[in-house]
């Protein structure tokens, strides 16, 4: 199980990847360890919003690799599609929080 999240040849430049947005983003640099991107262990000297927007990405990660395990053997991971994947987790936790206001 540990070679589909995250050993595997092409899950792990995925990874690179998505800690290098992480770190461009939020000018946090977080330790490439499953732990921290699978499991969301915390994240030292971020604050809510930096980690509120970290584990957004985190998740839209996570949900493209299974979705991608459904479609085919081989992921197709892209950059584009977590990006768009992260902004609808964000819309879907807002309007979520806004029907729980209401």
């Amino acid at each position: 199980m540990a070679h589909i999240w995250w050993h595997c040849p092409l899950v792990k430049m995925y990874w690179l990847r998505v800690f290098g947005i992480i770190d461009s983003i939020t000018k946090i640099h977080i330790r490439k360890d499953p732990w921290v991107a699978l499991f969301n262990q915390r994240i030292p000297n971020s604050n809510g919003i930096s980690r509120k927007l970290i584990m957004f990405i985190f998740t839209a990660a996570k949900q493209l690799i299974a979705k991608s395990r459904q479609l085919i053997m081989t992921p197709f991971l892209s950059i584009p599609k977590l990006k768009a994947h992260k902004m609808v987790i964000m819309i879907n936790k807002e309007l979520t929080s806004l029907i729980g206001n209401s």
